[in-house]
């Protein structure tokens, strides 16, 4: 991957990583809200849109979407029916495993 897609993908897992705040903490304000609302975004197709962005790393927006959503949703269902607290490995998962498997399915 060329550096200019390297920082899009970036802004993408970034994005990614930003749903996984808990709602009781101060940061979800800061930066759940802002992640779901730019993800979830379908008119905007310009230059740093979630489309923009897809289409930038040469993944399908509609596909990555989807895929981002059920996992978080996934994560989230699975952060219930677990013990571990808010915010530790057992709560986010491996993260950084999760991430390339999700970019890597979505391409178009």
């Amino acid at each position: 991957m060329n550096e200019y897609k390297a920082l899009w993908a970036a802004v993408l897992e970034r994005a990614i990583q930003d749903l996984d705040y808990h709602p009781k903490t101060k940061e979800y304000k800061l930066h759940y809200s802002p992640a779901r609302y730019w993800l979830k975004n379908l008119k905007n197709k310009g230059l740093g849109s979630f489309i923009w962005v897809c289409k930038a790393i040469d993944y399908d927006p509609d596909r990555t979407r989807a895929k981002i959503l059920d996992n978080h949703r996934l994560r989230e269902e699975e952060a219930l029916m677990s013990v571990a607290p808010c915010g530790t490995a057992a709560h986010l998962g491996d993260v950084s495993e999760t991430i390339p498997d999700l970019l890597y399915e979505s391409r178009a």
